[in-house]
């Protein structure tokens, strides 16, 4: 098994190298032979455009990074604090020719500056990799408000994946969310980790409209959001209109073909019943 993923996405070609093919993401994008969570990058792709500012907090080894940079020509800056991910994440940018559009830091992001060490790692899930709260450890943390002056254009887009910290992160990025006003996009899979992340951005004026992938990912919008370019408030609620029809149909289909395999499966049963009883009076 080869620990390099090549895929094509609108006629273009890509790669990304994992630390392990047994890696759920790697799993994942070789057998979709895609980009992972393309569901989710695939509704936020008409957001952004050409030159736009992406913040990628939480870049792992840079699968939504590249799909921004190299589907919509966007700069992107990509944040990642675990140093084996990190160099994944630099190889992944300069295989995909995109040096000069990704911008990768190798630092955590919290509510505020400091330190932070690793508290968990999923050999199976580098993206599952956990770090303790801000106080002593190797990894540095900043604060996303701390970057704004570095920042040559307002950040169109945030997005968060930062295993249980999504919080911290909006709490460090006030200025940004005040001034900016970009879409966020943010894991948060715990019902206590939502709320946390919900209400810190509706007191910045957000509410969310989407909810996608199996580890929970919610897309906020601003209140006043009208539209990015040529795609309107309008266009975007038809789109989501659409996806929530095609998962209602999808579950349907599913549920359907579940109760044909158990209405199958109670049917062989009785066969396999007959059967036994067949054979024992035989063998009486």
């Amino acid at each position: 098994m080869e620990s390099v993923k090549s895929f094509s996405y609108d006629e273009k070609n890509y790669s990304l190298e994992f630390h392990s093919p047994k890696d759920h993401i790697a799993r994942q994008v070789g057998m979709g032979k895609t980009f992972y969570e393309i569901e989710l990058l695939n509704a936020i792709k008409p957001f952004i455009n050409h030159n736009d500012l992406v913040i990628d907090v939480g870049a792992n080894i840079g699968n939504h990074s590249i799909f921004f940079a190299g589907t919509r020509d966007c700069n992107v800056i990509a944040f990642e604090p675990y140093p084996t991910s990190f160099q994944l994440l630099l190889k992944n940018i300069k295989a995909n020719k995109l040096l000069t559009s990704i911008s990768a830091r190798n630092c955590a992001v919290g509510r505020t500056a400091g330190f932070a060490k690793v508290t968990s790692v999923d050999e199976g899930n580098l993206g599952a990799t956990r770090l303790g709260t801000v106080g002593e450890g190797e990894i540095i943390v900043r604060t996303l408000d701390s970057f704004i002056s570095s920042f040559n254009a307002a950040v169109k887009l945030l997005k968060i994946d930062v295993e249980g910290m999504e919080a911290d992160v909006l709490k460090g990025a006030g200025q940004l969310l005040t001034i900016d006003r970009p879409i966020v996009v943010c894991e948060a899979i715990s019902d206590e980790d939502y709320h946390q992340v919900e209400n810190i951005l509706a007191d910045y004026g957000y509410s969310r409209t989407e909810i996608f992938n199996y580890s929970a990912t919610h897309l906020f919008l601003p209140k006043e959001w009208t539209g990015s370019g040529n795609y309107s408030r309008v266009n975007y609620y038809e789109d989501a209109l659409e996806r929530m029809n095609l998962r209602v149909r999808k579950i349907w289909s599913e549920q359907t073909q579940f109760r044909q395999f158990m209405s199958e499966t109670r049917e062989t049963l009785k066969d396999i019943k007959n059967i036994v009883e067949i054979d024992r009076k035989e063998s009486d």
